[in-house]
């Protein structure tokens, strides 16, 4: 049993089809200049030096420190992440509730560019005392430790 394959089409007109198909395909490509090279920032805080994230004018209101409204007004900046650094664990239930409400809160409502990122390790047992605070804390991306 012989088979035989009959192509219908011939190769001269085939060709030039095939190669307007891919040059179809090269011309879609977007320039190199439209594109916005995005960059991630993480700003280190302690407990005792909270001025790096906001800080509280004469008046009693609260002031955002200078260099993350640089950061979030800067469109190259994608995300800004807020990272707790050592030991928070002379922190109890109403000091973290203050650093809820008078520090971080304000913040990340301010630009939906700031995030939480890394751990608090506060003392034992004193983070279940705030529920509502420690389920703020994680929902922004920090997670809560003891």
């Amino acid at each position: 049993m012989k088979l035989k394959q009959i192509i219908p089409y011939k190769l001269k007109r085939l060709l030039p089809v095939l190669g307007l198909a891919g040059a179809s395909l090269v011309t879609s490509c977007e320039k190199e200049d439209d594109i916005i090279p995005y960059k991630d920032i993480e700003i280190e805080f302690k407990q005792t030096a909270l001025d790096a994230v906001c800080f509280k004018n004469q008046d009693g209101t609260i002031q955002i420190n200078p260099v993350l409204e640089y950061y979030a007004a800067d469109p190259e900046v994608r995300t800004i992440y807020l990272v707790p650094s050592y030991i928070w664990n002379n922190y109890h239930a109403e000091d973290i509730t203050r650093l809820r409400k008078d520090v971080l809160e304000p913040v990340i409502n301010s630009s939906p560019k700031f995030r939480g990122k890394g751990n608090f390790a506060f003392e034992y047992n004193q983070a279940s005392k705030v529920p509502a605070d420690s389920l703020w804390l994680v929902q922004q991306g920090w997670t809560v430790q003891r």
